[in-house]
């Protein structure tokens, strides 16, 4: 193959941006930004998304979790999903900017959890789980907002 024939690599990456209101907050504040890694699953699948290949469904589902293990390429689950009192999976609000795909959640809760990590999956109980990060405990009583918001970027 010459130099010609050869295009660039796609690459996926992304980032988690969370997002806090206090119960009587006006609004949100940033909490944190995070750099995430898509998970090997996650990596065959958007290919077969690319390709229409299979059934693969598109990565429209948030859910965040109480579990501390550090995320690895090979997750397929988060540590310890919430699936309750305002913190349970969500289907997202799902955009795109040129090649930015957005996929963010507002979680309300009426319980108090201590969130330390979120995932991107293709399903709303079980399916393939494209990214995880896990992170400092944010401490959440009822009342509360959190906004994740997940950053996919195809480079």
């Amino acid at each position: 193959m010459t130099d010609r024939m050869k295009g660039e690599k796609v690459a996926l990456g992304d980032t988690l941006e969370v997002f806090l209101k206090r119960a009587g907050e006006p609004e949100f504040t940033l909490h944190s930004t995070e750099d995430d890694l898509i998970t090997t699953a996650g990596k065959t699948s958007a290919a077969r998304l690319i390709g229409a290949i299979g059934s693969e469904a598109g990565y429209t589902y948030l859910a965040i979790g109480e579990g501390t293990l550090t995320a690895s390429v090979g997750d397929t689950t988060l540590g310890t999903e919430i699936t309750s009192e305002g913190g349970e999976r969500a289907a997202a609000t799902v955009s795109n900017s040129a090649n930015i795909l957005y996929v963010e959640n507002t979680y309300n809760f009426t319980s108090s959890f201590a969130v330390t990590e979120s995932g991107c999956f293709n399903d709303a109980s079980v399916g393939t789980m494209l990214c995880r990060q896990v992170f400092g405990a944010i401490n959440v009583q009822s009342g509360d907002s959190l906004l994740m918001r997940w950053k996919i970027t195809v480079s």
